[in-house]
């Protein structure tokens, strides 16, 4: 399957962080040149002297300016923004292109979904004398082929009631971010899909992709703790965001080809991982296609990212995430870490809108951006 190379760079690791400047632009990359995913992860780092300066622009609206330099110094890992897969990311505005797309959906109903699929998120969750209720249909969404090419153009989205930021709450304005995104109950808005952009990381021989932008937002686990069997609400192996990238996630975005192109690898969720000697909510190995980055993976990568201060794409923001009104971080949102923290069993590290380790977090926020990770097959 073939990506889009946009930015090759070589990076060492006594670079700071800060040293990738982060900039906006809107140019399309769609019409760069493309080579094999397989030709680019066998790159490796040159000991050649010379200095570039690239710019390179991603289809959603968190864009990049790189400058990057490559000396005669030791070899590093080599760093670069890469095209891979693709998800439903910026608003489509274009009044006939929306009314085209309307005319290929019915809306959904609870007696009949026309094609709809329920995103089935949670509200007015109540747990009475051990009889749980809740409301999951009420928010849908649809993926059109308007060019018959077997891959999916456009997704709808469709709620008739708005995704609380907790699901104890009813589906109200008062009780969500969506209708602050500009989103209102009883529409039907349509999304793009649009190739993902990522930083590409080889070294040895070994690729990891992270995404550059929030792709949707959600929590980390809303209920079912077993606590006697020591799966707390911050349990990585049965959160629901393991479940959402290695599942809804892995299925969207990836063809056939692409999902080949995607070991399944142990992703290490010791107490190390969350960056601390002891941690009694570590949770045992997971073995993933797809995870949310740890502690210390933040930690060891963060120096190679354009900014670790991420917008969400428009879609994410249809989802509820929370988008920062404040001026040193406007614009930006606040993403999940899959590491526990060792001081509460409800609560993880995340990334805050201001690109900094954070662990206040509760796992039953809703308003929370998804960023994922995952490594390519190595080539021989």
């Amino acid at each position: 399957m073939k990506i889009k190379n946009i930015l090759l760079s070589t990076f060492y690791l006594s670079l700071t962080l800060g040293a990738l400047v982060s900039c906006g632009s809107k140019k399309n990359p769609n019409s760069q040149d493309a080579t094999s995913v397989k030709t680019s992860t066998k790159k490796v780092s040159t000991s050649k002297t010379s200095t570039s300066t690239n710019t390179s622009t991603s289809t959603s609206k968190n864009t990049s300016t790189s400058k990057s330099t490559s000396t005669t110094q030791e070899t590093g890992p080599v760093v670069k923004e890469v095209e891979f897969g693709s998800y439903p990311q910026a608003l489509v505005d274009d009044l006939e292109l929306i009314d085209e797309l309307n005319d290929n959906v019915e809306l959904p109903t609870l007696e009949n979904f026309n094609g709809w699929s329920a995103y089935n998120y949670i509200c007015n969750y109540k747990k009475v004398s051990g009889e749980v209720t809740y409301d999951d249909k009420y928010m849908f969404y649809i993926d059109i082929d308007l060019d018959d090419d077997l891959k999916s153009d456009y997704r709808g989205v469709y709620f008739n009631k708005y995704r609380p930021r907790y699901m104890a709450n009813d589906g109200t304005a008062d009780n969500s971010l969506i209708d602050d995104n500009g989103y209102e109950i009883n529409n039907v808005y349509w999304f793009k899909y649009e190739p993902i952009l990522w930083t590409s990381i080889t070294e040895d021989n070994k690729t990891l992709l992270i995404s550059n932008n929030i792709l949707s937002s959600g929590w980390f686990k809303g209920y079912g703790s077993n606590k006697e069997a020591g799966i707390y609400l911050n349990n990585y192996e049965y959160s629901d965001l393991r479940s959402w990238f290695n599942n809804d996630f892995y299925n969207t975005a990836f063809t056939e080809d692409e999902k080949d192109q995607i070991p399944s690898t142990e992703i290490d969720n010791s107490a190390a991982s969350t960056g601390k000697e002891e941690n009694k909510y570590a949770c045992n190995n997971t073995t993933d296609k797809i995870f949310a980055l740890s502690v210390a993976e933040f930690k060891t990568y963060n120096k190679f990212v354009p900014s670790n201060k991420l917008e969400g794409t428009d879609y994410a923001k249809c989802q509820g995430l929370e988008v920062s009104t404040y001026e040193r971080s406007l614009g930006y949102s606040t993403w999940i870490l899959r590491s526990p923290t060792d001081s509460m069993d409800y609560r993880m590290y995340v990334i805050s809108e201001n690109g900094s380790l954070y662990t206040g977090n509760n796992t039953d926020g809703t308003a929370l951006g998804y960023v994922p990770a995952l490594y390519l097959i190595d080539e021989e």
